[in-house]
Order: structure tokens, then sequence, then C-alpha cells
């Protein structure tokens, strides 16, 4: 064995070894039977696959596995707008077999509807933020705008309104179209769709014309074809990953919309395993590949850990607050 090979050799194991104390560490941090059996952790997602979420639950979901050693698995669960996921993971065991991956609805779904009967500052342990980003104004490219002023002065023409899609009631692209028609002063129609797949596989065929929520792979690919069109960014300030879109705000005062994803346990998991979960999480959302899928959807990726995150959750509740008063929503 010539040097260089022998120098490869070492190199090599030093990594494997480096890469294994890593995960030992983090594992470490649990007192010996703290898992629950089955060597296996469900992720689940409150809302179809294809969307934005599922795509970066994914990637999260197998660097966590790795860092664990330990199987983890993305489940959708759809369905009233997040809330059937949701109170799944609510009323698991705190085991850190179920744990729950979501967005800024899940603190405003408690504001608008009544079966939303779950704190989401009590209910659940943070674990990790991993993303933010905010909303953006998407139209069909045969919406005859290319700004949002353009936009507004063309939706005031339509007799019936425009319709826009959403993931129904009480979820952040209804609202967020609510707040549009009302600081727009405009006729928008919420149009419910079951997740992020059909509401851009509605706005990509034309049977909504307008979409404002986060981005997706999928709009993404049909911006990047000329189908679809980006009209502005509902953010307080451009940011890298706006890429010199248009501030909302400039057209339309206070529309700014910054959301964020992030991963939940039930709320009695023993904060040994948050901590677990969380280094886990950091990890990830530190990972180039990561980045780069964030990137890719318009989202920054942004670790915090839990107390960060819950301090998050409640600015996030005040917000939905806001809204719900000037838009006059009670929960149905």
């Amino acid at each position: 064995m010539d040097h260089t090979e022998n120098l490869a050799r070492r190199t090599g194991g030093r990594r494997r070894l480096l890469k294994g104390a890593a995960g030992l560490a983090v594992a470490a941090a649990l007192p010996h039977g703290a898992w629950a059996q089955g060597k296996l952790t469900r992720i689940v997602l409150p809302f179809p696959a294809g969307g934005l979420n599922d795509t970066i639950v994914r990637q999260l979901s197998i660097s966590m596995a790795a860092t664990l050693e330990r199987n983890v698995i993305v489940e959708n669960r759809p369905g009233a707008a997040g809330l059937i996921g949701t109170r799944n993971v609510q009323n698991a065991a705190p085991d850190g077999a179920s744990l729950l991956f979501n967005y800024i609805g899940l603190v405003g779904l408690p504001f608008t509807q009544k079966g939303a009967n779950y704190d989401p500052i009590h209910d659940f342990a943070p674990v990790g933020m991993v993303a933010e980003g905010p909303a953006y104004i998407v139209v069909n490219g045969n919406v005859p705008a290319r700004t949002l002023g353009e936009f507004i002065a063309w939706a005031k023409t339509v007799p019936n309104g425009v319709e826009s899609a959403t993931s129904g009631p009480g979820g952040g692209s209804h609202m967020w179209t609510l707040l549009l028609s009302k600081y727009a002063g405009i006729s928008l129609l919420p149009v419910p769709y079951k997740g992020g797949s059909e509401q851009s596989m509605a706005l990509i065929s034309g049977d909504a014309k307008v979409l404002i929520s986060n981005m997706s792979e999928a709009i993404n690919s049909q911006v990047k074809a000329g189908k679809l069109r980006i009209l502005a960014v509902a953010s307080e300030r451009q940011m890298g990953i706006t890429g010199g879109v248009a501030l909302a705000k400039d057209t339309v005062p206070g529309f700014v919309i910054e959301g964020w994803s992030g991963l939940f346990a039930p709320a009695a998991t023993p904060p040994a395993m948050i901590a677990t979960l969380s280094a886990a999480v950091r990890k990830a959302v530190e990972e180039p590949v990561f980045k780069e899928k964030c990137n890719s959807l318009y989202l920054e990726p942004r670790y915090q850990g839990p107390d960060e995150f819950r301090q998050t959750m409640l600015k996030t509740t005040a917000f939905w607050r806001r809204v719900v008063t000037e838009l006059d929503i009670s929960p149905q």
C-alpha cells in the first residue's frame, strides 16, 4: 500500500469516527430507555404531500435519522386546515415517537376554528424552528398584471371577484386572501383546496388566478417557465431570498406576512428528549443540502432553540390576534 492510499484510509476512518462520535453525543443527552420502544419516530405533517412544508420536513427527517441513529418517517395527515394532524400529535404519548411539523397556522387556527380547542403555547413543546419566509403574491400567467398595483386595478374590474387558492377556512392563505382584499379594497374569492399541491395545480391551470402563500417547488418551477408570475413579497424588508421582488407593503401599506416552520413535540415530552431532538434539528439546518433546499423555495434556513422559538410563537399569537380583530373574524 502506497503512502497516498494509506493516508486516504486513515483520513476516511477519522471522518467516520468523528461522524459516529457526533451521533453518540446527541444520543447521550437522553436518559437510558427514554425513547419509545420500536426505534421509530414519525413526524406528522398536517398537510398533503407535495407542498413547501412537505419538501422541507422530508429533508429534515433524513438528517435527523442519521444523527439520532433512529428511523424517522414523515406521515401526512391532512384535513381541516391542518387540525387533524395537529390534534393527532397533541394527543400522542410524549415519548419521542410522535412529532409535529407545522407553520404559523398552528398558532392561528384556534383563532378561526372552534374545533381547534388547543393552546399552541401550552399543548406543544417547541423543538426548533428550521426556516422562515414571507408570503408571496403569485398570479397565473394569463392575468394581465405585472405589478401588484396593476393586479389591484385589474381586480377592481372583475365583476364577481378574483378566485384565490387557499388551504381552507382558517388556514394561512385563506386569511392572507381576506387581508389583502380588505387592505387593497378589492374582491378576492377564497377557493379552498386540500393543500399546497392542489393550490399550485389550481393556479397553474387557471382555475384560481392568485395565490398568497409561501413558495413551493411546483410554483417555483412554473415561475421559471413563465407560466406563473410573482407580483410581490409580503416581507418587511428585502431579504437575500426575495431576489429583489417588489415589497407588497410599498403598494398596500401594512401588508406584511412573515412566517416560519418548525418542529414540535407533545407538551409533556421530557426536557432531555427535547434537547436531544433540538440538537438534531440544529445540525440539519446547518447542513448545506438543507440550506440549498430552503433557498430553492424562497425560504431562509434559520434555527431557533426551544426557548427562543417559544418567544417567536408568542409574537405570532399577537400577530394573529390583530389580524382576526381587523377582519372581525370569530371562530367558526
